[in-house]
């Protein structure tokens, strides 16, 4: 497994699941609750088909994803990707298949020790605060937020 991918690993739950492994999250959230699976795509990137992130609809116009239930433009401004240059896209579960990659940087990474080890921490982490994305709670999570981030640190921590 690429080092990128196996320190993206050692990132929180919130990170790891809005920056590299969203699609785990959505697969799991699907499997768990049944919600139609929506891929995010840029208009504006050089390969097709591409996926700028991966989430769940909630009802008519709410997602969910690792943060927990929100309006989906809300949560899309939170994550710097709503506008014009984006089009969600609803997939079978089957259908993210056609946006996997085993190169990092080139899809979404589906490098099987990889998707073994987030699909695990995503399960535990639906079943420990299942009541945020069952919709008992319709409220993100405490301490969770959208604008979470790798810092720079962290980041070149990842290239060294």
């Amino acid at each position: 497994m690429l080092a990128y991918f196996e320190a993206m690993l050692k990132e929180p739950d919130v990170t790891l699941f809005l920056h590299g492994a969203c699609h785990v999250f959505a697969l799991a959230l699907q499997e768990r609750f049944g919600y139609p699976i929506i891929v995010l795509c840029s208009l504006q990137a050089a390969h097709q088909p591409n996926a700028t992130h991966v989430y769940c609809r909630f009802g008519a116009t709410g997602s969910v994803d690792v943060v927990g239930i929100a309006p989906e433009q809300i949560a899309l401004t939170e994550l710097g990707w709503s506008g014009s240059h984006f089009r969600p896209i609803e997939v079978l579960p089957k259908g993210i298949e056609g946006y996997q990659s085993m190169i990092g940087g080139d899809g979404l990474y589906a490098h099987p020790a990889f998707l073994r080890a987030t699909r695990a921490r995503a399960q535990a982490r639906i079943t420990e605060y299942r009541d945020y994305y069952s919709g008992r709670n319709l409220i993100a999570i405490p301490g969770a937020s959208r604008t979470q981030r790798a810092s720079p640190r962290e980041i070149e921590q990842v290239f060294e």
